[in-house]
């Protein structure tokens, strides 16, 4: 539906599929459980130092991106491509705030709210936190219908999903998710940057060297962290609705 929709419109399809098949079905279900929003969506003030590690995770999630979307071995035929560019017209027309409004901060409330909320934190209550990363990370991969970033996609969940429960809020991933969808969008700007994207060169080794140490920087410090313990929601005694 939500690619119908993209088809008919993209901007507005973007946008409605968002908010309308992405999140608020996750909401309104919440609501039919009688859950506890805050907590089952994880709506809390995040540890300081966790919120301030978004801005390394991000810029080395965004070199581990362009890393694994390049060992990705998919042909894109001329056809295709020329399809592409023609589908992607109505968003290269727009503004850049609208473009960052659309694609980063739009993208990082709603599907943060299904897939780091209501998807991850309901497999907290039933299992342990590995297994219900990787679910809601192979789950929010699956969902993107991109064959080219389903790697690298995963591979963002996993982080966006390790961060919000070690934070116990969703407020960092929305952040995290912003930052890397708006870095990239307004990175797409520059003659320069966009060049090098179409010669489809490899990354310098000073920017590869400095974005896996930001991740791997990151990813340590998450390691490192131990959070206080949060209860994980929807759990059973915290939705009055739950199946009978």
């Amino acid at each position: 539906l939500g690619v119908k929709l993209q088809q008919w419109h993209l901007v507005a399809g973007l946008a409605t599929d968002l908010v309308f098949i992405v999140a608020l079905p996750c909401v309104a279900y919440a609501v039919l459980l009688r859950c506890d929003l805050r907590q089952t969506f994880a709506l809390r003030a995040p540890p300081p130092l966790l919120l301030g590690l978004t801005l390394l995770l991000a810029a080395g999630g965004i070199v581990a991106n362009l890393d694994l979307v390049a060992q990705t071995d998919f042909n894109v035929s001329e056809e295709q491509r020329a399809q592409l560019e023609e589908a992607l017209r109505g968003l290269t027309s727009l503004p850049l705030w609208a473009k960052l409004l659309l694609m980063a901060a739009l993208p990082a409330i709603c599907e943060e709210l299904a897939f780091r909320g209501f998807v991850l934190r309901g497999l907290l209550a039933e299992g342990g936190p590995a297994m219900a990363i990787l679910t809601s990370s192979l789950l929010f991969a699956v969902a993107h219908l991109d064959p080219v970033r389903i790697l690298p996609t995963f591979f963002l969940g996993v982080v966006l999903g390790t961060l919000s429960w070690r934070a116990g809020s969703l407020i960092p991933a929305m952040v995290l998710h912003a930052l890397y969808n708006g870095a990239i969008v307004a990175g797409s700007e520059l003659e320069g940057v966009k060049a090098w994207l179409e010669s489809e060169q490899a990354l310098p080794p000073w920017a590869r060297l400095g974005g896996w140490s930001c991740l791997l920087v990151g990813l340590g410090v998450l390691a490192w962290y131990r959070p206080t313990p949060v209860g994980a929601a929807p759990a059973k005694a915290e939705c009055s609705g739950r199946r009978r």
